[in-house]
């Protein structure tokens, strides 16, 4: 038979295994929406977010005047353990009292009431570090010790706050969101980063937080004075991020008011506030920061919302 007479086979035009242009396209967008939802649901609250909240660390009687001028009702003044000589004056922000064990804050409590302090926040600040105050029980059973400082802050008639190092957040973040009433995050060792890294990092913590409570309140603790750090090289080839020290202390540089501000904005949001802590040599930076913050239009309440 000749091949003019044979019967032609007929093939599809593409094989079922080829990858067409149309395919491609439609793969990218169903991968961008498992993206946005993964995304959505980091950021998105059962709620709207609350104005944006400044959380300040007090330290000195001398700001007192200061912070109760520029601070709102819903701002937040910070102190390391109840100090009536710093706290009696306050007037408008909340207070919180910091410390980071049970049985530093029962103790807190105690002061609190021999003092007729009224107390707003109890912060819980477990850390996991060799010089840390943190017992080791607290440490291990992290839920449990939440739990229980929930139960401590109730008593007293205040919310309970909890903030903590980086691998405790990952450790146990998801677990205790649910458990409080405000989150915190350290962002200090990310503050040497770019601005694009910064975020990124900033969005990793939040993500660990949103999973176990998409309406715990959570904000971001910045210092004005961001430690410095080196990469070292561990056996195995392992490279690690560590504390540039001097005579055994922690070497910081202080940020420049743009520096700061830059930071503030490229995550301000994704969270419900900011928290700011600052040494003696920083002290006048955190107040144009605090002017800035509360007199440009860029930095107000009413315009943040979380993704």
């Amino acid at each position: 038979m000749s091949i003019r007479g044979q019967r032609r086979r007929r093939f599809p035009e593409s094989s079922p295994l080829e990858i067409s242009p149309a395919r491609i396209i439609g793969i990218i967008f169903v991968f961008s929406g498992l993206y946005l939802s993964f995304l959505f649901s980091c950021f998105s609250q059962e709620k709207d977010a609350p104005s944006f909240h400044l959380l300040v660390k007090l330290f000195r009687k001398e700001d007192v005047s200061f912070l109760n001028q520029v601070l709102y009702p819903q701002d937040i003044v910070a102190t390391y353990g109840i100090k009536p000589w710093l706290l009696k004056d306050l007037r408008g922000p909340q207070i919180m009292v910091t410390r980071g064990s049970l049985s530093a804050l029962k103790k807190e409590i105690e002061k609190a009431r021999k003092f007729s302090l009224s107390i707003d926040y109890l912060n819980y600040n477990p850390e996991h570090w060799k010089e840390s105050h943190t017992p080791q029980e607290e440490i291990e059973d992290l839920v449990r010790a939440v739990k229980e400082a929930r139960k401590l802050a109730e008593g007293m008639g205040a919310k309970l706050s909890f903030i903590t190092d980086h691998v405790l957040l990952e450790r146990y973040g998801q677990r205790i969101a649910p458990l409080v009433d405000l989150f915190g995050i350290q962002m200090q060792r990310y503050q040497r980063e770019s601005l694009g890294d910064f975020r990124q990092e900033a969005i990793k913590k939040l993500c660990i937080i949103r999973k176990g409570s998409r309406s715990v309140p959570v904000f971001f603790q910045l210092s004005l004075s961001p430690p410095l750090w080196k990469t070292v090289i561990l056996p195995g080839g392992k490279r690690k991020k560590v504390h540039l020290r001097k005579e055994g202390k922690k070497v910081t540089r202080p940020l420049g008011l743009g520096e700061i501000l830059n930071q503030i904005k490229a995550i301000r949001d994704l969270a419900d506030g900011i928290a700011l802590i600052y040494s003696e040599e920083t002290r006048e930076e955190m107040r144009e920061v605090l002017r800035v913050l509360r007199k440009s239009s860029s930095f107000s309440g009413s315009d943040i919302k979380n993704q």
